[in-house]
């Protein structure tokens, strides 16, 4: 019985969506107030929250999804990570405002 991919989806674009945001606050060495700006960043942002949200929402649900996985599935969760991936290269190349 095929399990799908959702929940394994939503856990790596959460996983992408924290990489950002951790890779553009620390891009200029850990500080102080770096938590305090990450916290805030977060709470700034309603697409943030629901895409971390939802990564721990279903997160007892990967080992399943991931066990069944196939290839059509495989590119499924490739095709869903490329937005975010982009979003992260854009972020890590511009300097920090």
């Amino acid at each position: 019985m095929e399990k799908g991919v959702q929940n394994v989806k939503e856990l790596a674009v959460g996983l992408i969506v924290i990489a950002t945001i951790l890779a553009e606050e620390f891009k200029d060495g850990i500080q102080a107030t770096d938590a305090v700006e990450i916290f805030a960043k977060v709470k700034g942002n309603s697409e943030l929250q629901a895409k971390i949200l939802s990564a721990y929402n279903g997160i007892d649900q990967v080992p399943a999804e991931a066990k069944d996985l196939n290839l059509s599935e495989g590119v499924e969760i490739i095709v869903a990570l490329v937005p975010e991936i982009k979003k992260m290269i854009e972020a890590i190349s511009k300097p920090k405002a």
